[in-house]
């Protein structure tokens, strides 16, 4: 059996090493870390940090600085570093969390998104009437699911 470690997956490791370490020194991280990575790089970078680690709302903010992250409208993308954000606690994601669960209705995105929120305590209204301010537009198996996870009876 060939060995199918990938070559493009191996600097997404070794940058998710650098930032998942709280006591690693994050000044040695430049903007050229990701520079060469593909979409599918970046993504995998990010995907490898929600699995290693919740990050500090401080380090999440570097990070999305550091790489310009907020800028990002590639929605794979876009949608792991909402979940970073959200697990981080970082307030400053919130308007980027609403903003894109309005423009997004693919289950796959909303209903983590919504869980996140919601399973954030200080946060569980906004995610309850963001639902149910959106819940009109969704298609009938998201809100079913989502009316669920939030603990909400359907209208």
């Amino acid at each position: 059996i060939p060995e199918y470690r990938s070559k493009l997956a191996e600097p997404c490791e070794v940058l998710c090493k650098k930032w998942a370490d709280e006591t690693a020194d994050i000044s040695t991280c430049a903007c050229s870390d990701i520079e060469n990575f593909c979409p599918v790089q970046l993504q995998e970078f990010l995907a490898l940090l929600l699995e290693k680690k919740l990050l500090s709302s401080e380090r999440f903010l570097q990070l999305t600085k550091l790489y310009n992250l907020e800028q990002i409208n590639n929605s794979e993308i876009r949608f792991c570093w909402l979940r970073l954000g959200l697990l981080a606690k970082c307030e400053d994601v919130i308007p980027h969390v609403i903003k894109f669960l309005e423009k997004i209705g693919r289950m796959k995105f909303v209903r983590p998104l919504f869980r996140d929120l919601y399973n954030w305590e200080e946060k569980r209204p906004t995610a309850i009437n963001l639902f149910e301010r959106l819940q009109p537009r969704m298609m009938h198996v998201v809100k079913y699911a989502l009316s669920r996870d939030l603990r909400v009876e359907l209208k």
